[in-house]
């Protein structure tokens, strides 16, 4: 009876410890969040999971997942290392979180653990994951790319008039106005002046052109006697 009373306890122990592997990724208030910002709540969750799927390409996990409330958690990705520490594992979970009137934010967090298994440290099967610990600049660089990758654009007008499906009348308005824009005596003062013509003599008594002057002897100066 004893021995089940000691063991009751270490069961209990190793499958909250087995549970709480992500515990600091579960909670909301945990992540890292940042600004609200005007966004389409489906359009931001979409590229939320494309951007995972760059850092994490093992994928998403669909049964912690809940898209449809915008919240992804990543697949386990395994950097493997045949020296002793330096095999790590990594998981991130992004929220993003709909606010109303057109405004949402997004929440992130990342995990990294570290395999303390001295003997093979390279089999993922015989991993012994310890130090459980944030990962903030992989938190700061994902959540960022999330939301600058939600830009409003609009084509240019140069781009609506070459792909245009209805016969134009006239000339294309933005090269008119690009032409608008140079004036002829702008076009001039900005043109190259014409190289002077040279018609002097140096000091060997040949003319500026004539590069074999300077092999020939110089001719003397009246005044120098």
């Amino acid at each position: 009876m004893r021995a089940v009373r000691t063991i009751f306890p270490l069961a209990v122990l190793f499958l909250v410890a087995c549970q709480s592997t992500d515990g600091m990724l579960d909670k909301d208030k945990d992540l890292n969040w940042g600004q609200p910002f005007e966004g389409d709540f489906d359009a931001v969750v979409y590229r939320a999971r494309s951007k995972i799927l760059k850092k994490f390409p093992l994928g998403i996990d669909l049964d912690r997942s809940k898209e449809d409330d915008g919240d992804l958690w990543s697949v386990w990705r395994y950097d493997i290392s045949v020296m002793y520490r330096e095999t790590t594992r990594n998981r991130a979970r992004v929220k993003v979180e709909d606010l109303g009137e057109g405004k949402v934010r997004v929440g992130v967090a990342v995990m990294q653990q570290l395999n303390d298994n001295i003997d093979n440290p390279s089999v993922i099967d015989e991993a012994k994951w310890v130090r459980k610990h944030r990962d903030p600049e992989q938190e700061e660089t994902l959540r960022s790319s999330i939301e600058q990758s939600w830009n409003r654009f609009e084509a240019s007008t140069t781009w609506k008039e070459k792909n245009r499906t209805e016969k134009r009348k006239g000339l294309r308005p933005d090269l008119v106005e690009r032409a608008n824009d140079v004036t002829l005596e702008d076009y001039k003062s900005k043109t190259r002046a014409p190289t002077p013509k040279v018609t002097g003599t140096n000091e060997y008594g040949g003319k500026q052109t004539d590069y074999g002057s300077h092999t020939r002897e110089k001719k003397k100066d009246p005044d120098d006697g």
